[in-house]
């Protein structure tokens, strides 16, 4: 399919730069093996590749150690491996109202199975996340934090070293999800002192689908999700206890590995304040032209320094899924409507059980794209009311 207007990439990147393609040939033709596991050429090729896009994405987020990256399929698997990883039985764990079902899923089975205990933190006057009930939320059973660092429905997003000094200060660790930042703002996590964070290649990274990682700063604490062959110590039936390799089991995406460290290069390349200039104006723009319809109601926080490029907004008396419906079949443009996976983000917004049309940025969008999306939102109005 070609053509289209393209406002969902918060859910994945789009269009993707040229270099994928050119990567995925040069790793296939020049490459192609599995790195750490045989001694010749391509096996070293390989192993260069791995290790040079790995020091590249620990640049991004602002990991002084590299090794402290480990490889997983996603962000979800990531955070998968730390809810599980670190918790215990009686364990007590602080959230966000904010959190993607990646994080509340993993949490809410283990309280079924009678395994933890969580308080979500909702929201406060502004649309943000409460601090005030979020430094009265600890108990002497607080093990965790987790903390989305911005909201995949409002684009919120959350002063992370704040709320990681007041965990520390009782002796909890945090958890930090990266899918809606890695690649667009400037993260620090060894400066804010993130114990754990997770991130997703596919996203403002640029890359392929099936990629991600996870930062332990401490793996020791953790303990390994599956078990199997690194291509290192292969005389012990026990896994390495040492990043990455502690979870890293098996073959992995390599190829997508490769492509990520080729976008890394980009985005760094095109510059990370040149990216947010452009897609902060295009983010006011819409705003600021959506505010204008009395029809249209703009969910979230309006303020735009504290938001990555998402607006998520519902028209009176239309199902979301019905306005998302009629801009990609009637004007070709496409956006995320529903609950976003974050179900407990839209109660606490109003906007359950329909949830809100979620337009999503990046930085191949422009001026004209937006403006058609006005456009055609004025248009749905008008047939509506007809």
């Amino acid at each position: 399919m070609r053509g289209g207007i393209y406002l969902d990439n918060a859910s994945t990147s789009f269009p993707k730069p040229g270099i994928i393609g050119e990567t995925i040939e040069l790793y296939l033709r020049d490459a192609g093996c599995s790195p750490g596991r045989s001694g010749h050429a391509r096996a070293r090729i390989s192993e260069k590749l791995i290790n040079d896009a790995r020091q590249k994405i620990a640049d991004i987020l602002g990991v002084g150690d590299h090794s402290k990256i480990a490889y997983t399929h996603n962000a979800t698997y990531a955070l998968n491996i730390a809810i599980k990883g670190y918790l215990s039985k009686g364990n007590h764990v602080i959230t966000t109202c904010f959190e993607h079902n990646s994080v509340l899923r993993p949490l809410e089975k283990l309280r079924r199975n009678h395994v933890i205990d969580y308080s979500v933190i909702g929201l406060n006057d502004d649309l943000e996340v409460d601090f005030t009930e979020y430094q009265k939320a600890f108990t002497t059973n607080t093990k965790l934090v987790v903390l989305n660092h911005a909201s995949n429905v409002t684009g919120s997003i959350l002063p992370i070293e704040k709320f990681v000094k007041v965990a520390h200060q009782h002796g909890v660790k945090v958890l930090v999800d990266l899918s809606q930042t890695a690649g667009f703002l400037d993260i620090k996590i060894s400066e804010w002192g993130v114990d754990f964070a997770a991130f997703t290649g596919h996203k403002s990274l640029l890359g392929l689908p099936g990629t991600g990682g996870l930062y332990a700063k401490n793996e020791r604490e953790l303990s390994t999700f599956i078990e199997g062959g690194t291509g290192v110590n292969s005389i012990s039936l026990v896994q390495p206890g040492y990043m990455p390799e502690k979870f890293e089991a098996g073959t992995i995406n390599y190829t997508g590995i490769a492509v990520l460290g080729a976008c890394a290069t980009h985005i760094m390349n095109t510059g990370l304040n040149k990216v947010r200039k452009h897609e902060y104006e295009l983010l006011d723009y819409l705003l600021s032209e959506l505010a204008l319809l009395p029809e249209v109601q703009l969910i979230g926080s309006k303020n735009i320094k504290a938001k990555v490029p998402i607006v998520s907004f519902t028209v009176e008396n239309m199902p979301s899924n019905e306005v998302a419906t009629m801009l990609d079949n009637e004007y070709g443009i496409m956006t995320r409507p529903g609950l976003q996976c974050a179900p407990l983000a839209h109660q606490a917004l109003g906007t359950s059980p329909n949830g809100t049309v979620r337009v999503s940025l990046g930085y191949n969008n422009t001026y004209d794209e937006c403006m058609a999306l006005i456009d055609a939102v004025k248009a749905i109005i008008r047939s509506h009311n007809n």
